[in-house]
Parts: C-alpha cells; sequence; structure tokens
C-alpha cells in the first residue's frame, strides 16, 4: 500500500469524524436547548395530573398519563375498587357514580398518607433500593395482615 493512499484514507476519516463530532454537538444543543426551554415552564404547564383533574394533593407532579395506572396498581395491591378510597354518588336516574374530587371519604386521606409513606422510604432508605410498594404489606388486602415479626435476640 503506499503511503499516498493511507494518508487520504486517514484524512477522509478525519473528515468524516469531524462532521460528526459537528452533528452530535448541533443535536445536543437542540435537544439541551428543548429541555432548558421545559424547565422554564412553570410546574403544571406540561400535561401534569394537577393541571388535568382537580383536588390532588400528593402525585399532582407525575404525568397525567401516569394517574389511572397508579390507582389501577393501588387497586391491585389492596384488593379493592374505586370506592375504597371514592365516594360513591347518585345521579338523578338512579346510576351509582364514583365522584374522585369529592373528600368525605377518610380512606382518601389515608391512601395518601401511604403514599407519602412509600415515597419517602424509596427516597431516604438506601437498604429498600426503591422497592417499597403498598404491595409489600398489604398483600392483595385492604388492611395488612399484621406486623411483621419482631427480631429475634441475639443469642446473648
Amino acid at each position: 500500500m503506499s503511503p499516498h493512499i493511507t494518508r487520504r484514507a486517514a484524512s477522509t476519516v478525519v473528515a468524516l469524524a469531524s462532521a460528526a463530532t459537528i452533528s452530535l454537538l448541533a443535536l445536543a444543543g437542540s435537544a439541551s436547548a428543548r429541555q432548558e426551554e421545559k424547565a422554564q415552564e412553570p410546574r403544571g404547564k406540561r400535561g401534569s395530573i394537577a393541571r388535568k383533574y382537580h383536588n390532588i394533593k400528593v402525585l399532582g407532579d407525575l404525568p397525567a398519563e401516569q394517574l389511572l395506572p397508579i390507582m389501577m396498581e393501588w387497586n391491585k395491591a389492596l384488593g379493592v375498587k374505586c370506592d375504597f378510597c371514592h365516594v360513591e354518588d347518585k345521579t338523578d336516574e338512579g346510576k351509582t357514580v364514583v365522584n374522585y374530587e369529592k373528600e368525605t371519604n377518610p380512606m382518601k386521606d389515608v391512601s395518601r398518607d401511604m403514599y407519602l409513606l412509600t415515597a419517602g422510604l424509596n427516597a431516604k432508605e438506601k437498604t429498600v433500593q426503591k422497592s417499597v410498594t403498598c404491595f409489600m404489606c398489604h398483600r392483595g388486602d385492604a388492611v395488612p395482615a399484621g406486623k411483621p415479626a419482631p427480631p429475634k435476640p441475639s443469642g446473648k
């Protein structure tokens, strides 16, 4: 192989690498600019749960499309339906409907407290590795079966 071909190949590789680097930098810059624009928008302006639904107190910062899957996950974890936390009303026609905005069911506040408990444990306790869920204690029952057994005394 002649040195002329090798230099030519090397200059082609350098030119292609330079073009690729410039393209990647341009893409990264435009993506960064889009992220910065989104970050500057006030909370609740990006389709959050709090923007789409009323009376949201603990899940408001999440994207709106996550609310129903979260509720369904809680239903399964506790073995309950929506009316466990939400209030059922009768329409003028006598049909039963769930009123998600009413605050008269005390279980709604309990569920909020439980969510804050699990979120707090997942955020602060490194040993749980963000794996604390409702199911961990409830195991498909509305009321957990009982407290875990106390640790056994050491063999002193």
